[in-house]
């Protein structure tokens, strides 16, 4: 089974992020992909979804049995291409889901989120900045999201970097 991770939005708070979290899934997956976003490359630009989705359809394509992980922006461009384009991973880990935001900017998002079936496990901080975790088990619930495990991790930024902690999580996860 492969891997795929992508980030959230900026390169600044991200790179080591993506990085370290391939290094701390490396031996569980037979290939581990890290998606750099095109924005990176100007950190004044915003991700431009549309085109961050085709290229993780290009990533998926000649692969059967995958797992996404994303954070934060990841998770967004992750829901969009599933729901949208079709592609279909085995199961997906959302971290730092920033839904507050993009329910809000995205009119599409909350019906991409109502159409999302993919079995996830979704790790939230307590009160991450972005969205608490009880704004997402809330989130979850009025959108009649199945198929998924929620789990509140202690913390109040939006880094998740507790490497050993997340890693511990999906090992249970995946059974």
């Amino acid at each position: 089974m492969d891997l795929i991770i992508l980030p959230g939005n900026s390169k600044q708070f991200n790179e080591k992020w993506l990085y370290d979290s391939a290094k701390t899934f490396t031996d569980m997956f037979d290939v581990v992909t890290t998606h750099i976003f095109k924005h990176w490359q100007n950190e004044n630009e915003k991700i431009n979804l549309d085109f961050e989705s085709e290229r993780l359809i290009a990533e998926t394509k000649n692969k059967d049995d995958y797992i996404i992980y994303a954070k934060s922006v990841g998770v967004i461009t992750a829901i969009k291409t599933i729901v949208e384009k079709g592609i279909t991973p085995k199961a997906c880990i959302f971290v730092g889901c920033p839904f507050g935001e993009f329910a809000s900017e995205i009119p599409e998002f909350k019906e991409w989120f109502k159409k999302y079936d993919i079995y996830t496990l979704f790790i939230q901080q307590t009160n991450d900045p972005f969205f608490s975790y009880l704004e997402l088990e809330t989130f979850i619930d009025e959108n009649g999201v199945k198929n998924y495990e929620l789990i509140e991790i202690p913390g109040d930024n939006h880094a998740y970097d507790n490497y050993k902690e997340i890693r511990q999580l999906v090992v249970e996860f995946l059974g």
